[in-house]
């Protein structure tokens, strides 16, 4: 089911408040990417959505597979604004839903484990992404009060407080969104908050929208990114890969550049915050586009 004519109207005037042209709305995302390039993308993407962003020896060795060219590939990638990357390390610090970094957008995934999205937008994308369950746990800036979000592909949406909305906007549209958009799209616990935010930062442009018409970019943004038989496996591997990723932080791992013979020493990654347990009751509830 798709959105409404209003909720639409108000879901494209948000994403353009933002800077996300519709040439990164779901699978356009892949059309300036040639068969190669598609499938590391996607296997990055699915690499973050088991709970971890690649290590950097096997993102080497994906490439080569694939006859990419590490460099090349992930210069691309930043050239479209779709991962990027510490050019020191290699390591992936951004894949749009992901984050490599505390974002302050923690996202439980299937009940599961846990990763962290880059914004509220991307939070809510990652659930039509994988077509899986998630749980968002997100504070507002202004506030500090705790948003928490409840999304599922097949069953609709529950969030705490009920008031709960996302602003929409950016502090500058030129550039990838990490730069411009991300750190502005957040959840706050009402409008009232939102624009008391919006008044104080007098950089920012936007406005406020309810969370079903947040959830409609989110879903319009990253829907159809992984399909068929990666999704199926995402699913079929998940528990494994958070069992043994919850008892152990990943090891530093040797840089690979395939084009250069220079290698460093990747930083240790720090291991999620611990959260609390996610059983409790959702007190609203909305249909969701699909």
């Amino acid at each position: 089911m798709s959105a409404q004519p209003e909720q639409a109207d108000v879901v494209q005037r948000a994403l353009s408040s933002a800077g996300i042209p519709p040439e990164r709305f779901g699978p356009a995302r892949l059309t300036q990417l040639d068969d190669g390039e598609r499938a590391l993308y996607r296997w990055i993407l699915a690499s973050f959505a088991r709970s971890s962003p690649p290590p950097i020896y096997e993102l080497c060795d994906h490439a080569s597979e694939l006859g990419l060219q590490i460099e090349e590939t992930l210069d691309l990638f930043a050239k479209l604004d779709l991962v990027h990357h510490d050019p020191a390390s290699g390591e992936i610090l951004v894949a749009y839903p992901f984050s490599a970094r505390p974002r302050g957008h923690s996202v439980l995934i299937n009940n599961t484990h846990r990763v962290e999205a880059m914004c509220a937008i991307d939070a809510l994308g990652i659930a039509p992404m994988l077509q899986q369950p998630v749980e968002i746990t997100s504070h507002d800036p202004h506030s500090g009060t705790e948003i928490w979000v409840r999304l599922d592909p097949g069953e609709g949406a529950w969030w705490e407080p009920p008031s709960a909305v996302v602003l929409a906007g950016s502090s500058s549209c030129d550039g990838p969104s990490y730069r411009g958009c991300c750190d502005v799209l957040n959840y706050f616990e009402t409008e009232a908050s939102a624009n008391s935010y919006l008044a104080a930062h007098s950089e920012l442009t936007g406005f406020p929208i309810a969370i079903p018409e947040a959830i409609e970019a989110g879903r319009t943004v990253f829907a159809d990114l992984l399909k068929g038989a990666e999704r199926c496996r995402l699913r079929s591997t998940a528990t494994n890969s958070n069992a043994s990723s919850a008892t152990s932080k990943p090891n530093s791992s040797r840089c690979c550049r395939p084009t250069s013979t220079r290698t460093s020493t990747c930083p240790a990654r720090s291991t999620s915050r611990s959260r609390r347990s996610t059983a409790r009751q959702p007190r609203r509830s909305t249909a969701t586009g699909r």
